[in-house]
């Protein structure tokens, strides 16, 4: 069984990320500007949407009115969210044919905009990944509530709650909560790799890629936090130039109208900090790619464009 070299594959994933930045663009160019600016006028919208129902950060207004305020902008967050994981399916397509066969794909008109099998089996894959996790975490809930009832019914009162709880049956709540979404989070990160398994012509089979990570959970879940901490420097820095431009740190109502009567800076944050965002995108699908490559391999089936070699 294939092991995951978890600190040359994120050595790999960074240099290769930052030599090839632009090669990487030019493969979904027209794909990413759309998310990117699907991402920057939904932001834009839910700001206007923010300062005129301040319901939604007034600590003095009631549960029904923050609850009311946010269930009326929940559909349109959740389109933009899904439109916006559409688009990406294209661009991550896109990439890990890239990463993983060293194709250049130009799409229509040399805009790395092409919807095909590929695109769909990967949206499907990911759908398949997230009905897992909801069912997982259905399990943790139901796993927490017969504790949470045995509990009461070990202290003898209708009334209990954690704060009367004994310390111990609070440590095993706590344990067993942390437990089961550590495993949740085992799973997820062996499946994930189905996503580059279909990106370059392959079937969406789960159990396929489960049976083959087999050995690698600790490795994937590791290297994924390391990809991911060494990220989070490029998010911080994003933090700061919005600090420089004049970005609120707080989201005050005061703050926001301020904002929105000066929306230069709105815009020159969101320029300064799109570069950061696609380097985000790029990481993360790139982290995959690179892991399925070293576990799983290439299918011998897989049609090489040029002779893959590593970032």
């Amino acid at each position: 069984m294939r092991k995951l070299p978890v600190f040359q594959s994120v050595a790999e994933v960074y240099s290769g990320v930052f030599r090839h930045y632009i090669d990487l663009l030019r493969v979904a160019w027209l794909p990413l500007l759309i998310w990117a600016v699907v991402g920057f006028l939904a932001g834009w919208w839910l700001l206007q949407h923010m300062v005129q129902n301040p319901a939604f950060l007034d600590a003095a207004a009631d549960r029904k009115a923050k609850a009311a305020a946010f269930f009326e902008v929940m559909p349109w967050i959740y389109g933009v969210a899904i439109f916006k994981y559409l688009v990406l399916a294209i661009v991550a397509v896109g990439f890990h044919r890239f990463v993983l066969l060293g194709e250049r794909r130009h799409g229509a008109a040399g805009t790395g905009f092409e919807f095909g099998r590929s695109e769909w089996l990967y949206i499907w894959s990911g759908i398949k990944i997230a009905l897992l996790f909801v069912a997982v975490v259905a399990v943790v809930a139901a796993f927490g509530t017969a504790i949470f009832i045995a509990a009461k019914a070990a202290v003898g009162s209708s009334s209990a709650n954690m704060n009367n709880l004994p310390p111990m049956l609070v440590f095993i709540l706590v344990v067993g909560y942390a437990a089961l979404v550590l495993c949740a989070a085992l799973v997820a990160s062996r499946l994930i790799l189905v996503l580059p398994h279909v990106a370059i012509g392959q079937p969406s089979n789960l159990r396929f890629i489960w049976n083959h990570t087999r050995g690698n959970s600790w490795r994937i879940l590791g290297y994924t936090f390391l990809v991911s901490l060494l990220a989070m420097v490029g998010l911080l820095l994003m933090l700061l130039v919005n600090w420089l431009l004049g970005m609120p740190m707080a989201q005050t109502p005061e703050a926001l109208k301020d904002m929105l009567d000066h929306p230069t800076a709105f815009l020159i944050a969101g320029i300064v900090d799109l570069p950061i965002q696609i380097a985000w995108v790029m990481l993360t699908i790139t982290m995959l790619s690179v892991a399925y490559r070293e576990i799983i391999g290439l299918p011998a089936d897989a049609s090489l464009v040029d002779s893959p070699e590593p970032l």
